[in-house]
């Protein structure tokens, strides 16, 4: 099983306006090969964050809570994640939880990203991968829909 995750990194897109770099992450998450968006809360890209859930909820493309993002000492990561987790509550989109952790003992923590979703109201049926059936279904309605499966 392939999973298909795209989000903007430094170190391969330097990044715009925020309307280029709003228009990159939609351009990406109209792409029938993307499964899930992640970390649009990075500071490092000023985005419109509230187009980003609309379209997520209108694609049925989920964004993701990033715990890494949330830790106190990315300024503005906090704000940003909080901003776009209640928008995606408001149109009820779907979302993945992602520790994004990039050292073994960080995998699977996902307690910051736990309390930011149920702060911003985000109903746990949004959350894809709070159950293996859940995120497998979705997968699964993905392949079909790009004739792999």
């Amino acid at each position: 099983m392939d999973i298909v995750l795209v989000g903007l990194h430094v170190i391969c897109y330097p990044g715009g306006n925020s309307e280029q770099n709003t228009q990159a992450y939609l351009k990406a998450m109209s792409n029938p090969y993307v499964d899930i968006m992640v970390h649009p809360g990075r500071p490092e890209f000023k985005m419109d964050l509230e187009k980003i859930a609309y379209t997520s909820a209108q694609l049925g493309v989920p964004i993701e809570i990033n715990n890494s993002s949330l830790n106190p000492e990315k300024e503005g990561a906090w704000s940003n994640c909080q901003y776009i987790a209640r928008s995606a509550a408001k149109y009820g989109g779907p979302i993945v939880l992602g520790s994004d952790a990039h050292f073994w003992d960080r995998v699977g923590k996902l307690e910051l990203a736990c309390e930011l979703a149920g702060e911003s109201g985000i109903k746990e049926e949004q959350i894809l991968n709070c159950s293996p059936e859940r995120i497998l279904a979705y997968l699964e309605l993905r392949r079909k829909n790009r004739g792999l499966a």
